[in-house]
């Protein structure tokens, strides 16, 4: 992301497990992004959100590893500080994407609503429909907004 947007100066990268996001840090500074991220456990979630007024969470593939309770949880983190967007990108999990079912089954689309998002946009992966048939992990772009009802300007 920080790549594909330069001008983009503040993006937060929030994991429940320190060796992904020891991963996570090193990867960015080889990449020479220092300055321009932070690093914060889930334990610290909630302060750097109060302080960073964040307008977009992203989640891609951890949800599906994730419980509902797990889900649940980060979903009352965004709720919590009023976050407008949310992506999410799932496993392919045999529906390839289409699906917003954790790695067990379980449909995490109910809860995401109950947290008053709505999907605004569903896109395949791949725009190519036979490469989104064949292609690695075919999976699809799900975007949520938070709804009017929340306090926010659904535009």
């Amino acid at each position: 992301m920080l790549t594909a947007i330069p001008s983009l100066e503040n993006y937060l990268c929030a994991d429940a497990i320190p060796e992904s996001s020891f991963v996570c840090e090193h990867y960015l500074r080889f990449r020479g992004l220092e300055g321009r991220f932070k690093i914060v456990p889930a334990t610290e979630i909630d302060a750097a959100l109060e302080l960073a007024h964040a307008n977009l969470a992203i989640n891609i593939h951890s949800f599906s590893e994730c419980s509902l309770d797990a889900v649940e949880w980060w979903m009352g983190r965004l709720t919590a500080h009023a976050v407008q967007h949310f992506m999410i990108v799932p496993n392919a999990c045999g529906h390839d994407g289409q699906l917003l079912r954790n790695n067990a089954g379980e449909d995490m689309l109910p809860l995401i609503e109950r947290s008053g998002y709505r999907l605004v946009v569903k896109e395949p992966k791949y725009s190519d429909p036979e490469v989104q048939k064949i292609a690695l992990n075919p999976t699809w772009f799900w975007l949520f907004q938070r709804s009017e009802e929340e306090g926010i300007d659904a535009d």
